[in-house]
């Protein structure tokens, strides 16, 4: 008998050790340390009337809190009919960032033109739009012969950042 009960208080050890480290375990990811998965799809009501408001045939995918610096942010990631965008607010439904793929055939001419000059070569695979504030910006992925270069340029065709994905490399994806 006492090998029985011996047994029995081992079990109910290992089950409460097993629920006090499940506890632990979302109680540690449920501090904002970096950037951080919102499970549910929402943010704070102010933030999502913000959205809704801005996009309301949209539908939201996803929703991700981060904090950098102290200060907390959300991301929606969404579709809008054929529009796939990323839209970032504060917490007090600031618009701080949008992300808009846009497809090829319909970046400025300005866009196209530079990167026909600089890799006459070189093949827009895919494209964003990137707005924050007053900046607009575009980033985009070009096959030059056997590289893949990602590209931001500015509105007037500027090459703002150049970058060779090397081999092996993952190459940046553009709004989820």
């Amino acid at each position: 008998m006492n090998t029985m009960k011996c047994f029995k208080q081992i079990a109910i050890g290992i089950v409460a050790v097993t629920i006090v480290g499940a506890f632990c375990l979302v109680s540690a990811e449920g501090k904002i340390t970096g950037e951080k998965k919102v499970v549910k799809k929402v943010a704070p009501e102010v933030v999502m009337m913000a959205f809704k408001t801005a996009y309301p045939d949209a539908t939201i995918n996803g929703v991700e809190k981060s904090a950098k610096d102290g200060q907390v942010s959300y991301k929606i990631e969404s579709k809008d009919g054929n529009v796939r965008r990323d839209v970032i607010y504060t917490a007090e439904a600031v618009l701080t960032e949008v992300d808009e793929a846009i497809a090829v055939g319909n970046l400025p001419e300005a866009i196209t033109k530079a990167v026909a000059v600089q890799y006459p070569k070189g093949k827009i695979t895919e494209a964003q739009k990137t707005e924050r504030g007053t900046t607009t910006e575009y980033d985009l992925h070009v096959k030059n012969n056997k590289e893949n270069i990602e590209l931001v340029l500015d509105t007037n065709g500027i090459i703002v950042s150049t970058h060779k994905v090397l081999p092996g490399e993952k190459e940046h994806e553009y709004v989820d």
